[in-house]
């Protein structure tokens, strides 16, 4: 259920019951789009890429979003992010599919960066990611808090969820 409760705080699901509050906005029935033009960002389980898109495109797709049309700045956003997260490409015009998982997973995360929430849930964000690309996903979901930015992740991996974690939620059945 853990998926689900996500997909339920990001608008992708209806929630059963309850309320989703945000800064004093009752988002309970807003849709995703407007969960992210409040500030939300999902980064979801498993990689989520555009594989025929290039990674600027990539890395952009949410920033456009928002904005309703493509913007003017995009390529420097997207140098700006692949310097940031440290993505191994030859060129932000690289197809993200010829990337390896790790640096696909980062494109992932740096889509939402693009977008500067004030909140980011991240669901399995290092699931399936060599060893050097968990530890810069770790390093900037610790620098994003560090910013005051509300970091929630989800992780299956308990070793993972006691040392990134300030509070733990257990969820069973």
């Amino acid at each position: 259920g853990k998926t689900t409760l996500l997909k339920c705080l990001m608008g992708l699901l209806p929630a059963a019951s309850g309320t989703i509050g945000f800064e004093g906005h009752d988002l309970t029935r807003a849709s995703s789009h407007e969960r992210v033009r409040a500030g939300i960002g999902y980064v979801p389980q498993g990689r989520e890429i555009f594989p025929l898109l290039t990674v600027r495109e990539n890395l952009s797709v949410a920033w456009n979003e928002l904005r309703g049309h493509v913007v003017q700045g995009e390529s420097d956003l997207a140098r700006g992010l692949v310097k940031r997260l440290g993505v191994v490409t030859p060129s932000v015009d690289q197809e993200v599919r010829r990337l390896s998982g790790g640096n696909q997973q980062k494109v992932v995360i740096g889509r939402w960066l693009a977008i500067d929430a004030r909140v980011y849930i991240f669901d399995e964000p290092t699931k399936g990611v060599d060893v050097g690309a968990k530890h810069a996903i770790y390093e900037l979901m610790r620098s994003l808090a560090a910013q005051g930015v509300a970091v929630l992740m989800v992780s299956s991996e308990l070793p993972e969820v006691i040392g990134m974690s300030d509070r733990i939620l257990v969820m069973s059945d």
